[in-house]
């Protein structure tokens, strides 16, 4: 991302679930988006938005090649994305 000092890319969900909260040494958090963000359940959600900065302008949603993304991320307060969805605008 131009203008960020630091990035941290998470394609898995379990790499997010170590990272401590609050503790990060980096100023975005580029989260993949896939299927298995769309199969969470109750808990795993819980825990994803646990996991996530309070700040959402500090998320970049990648992956966003699919309208879908695009909602699934806004439910979560995310407005930064990377992907074909928002490379065709």
């Amino acid at each position: 991302m131009r203008g960020s000092r630091q990035a941290r890319d998470i394609h898995h969900l379990a790499e997010l679930c170590w990272l401590p909260a609050g503790l990060w040494e980096f100023d975005v958090l580029q989260l993949r988006f896939g299927p298995a963000l769309l199969e969470l359940d109750a808990a795993g959600r819980a825990a994803l938005e646990a996991a996530l900065p309070q700040q959402r302008d500090r998320v970049v949603l990648t992956g966003a090649d699919e309208p879908i993304a695009i909602g699934w991320g806004w439910q979560r307060g995310i407005s930064r994305f990377q992907g074909r969805v928002v490379e065709a605008r």
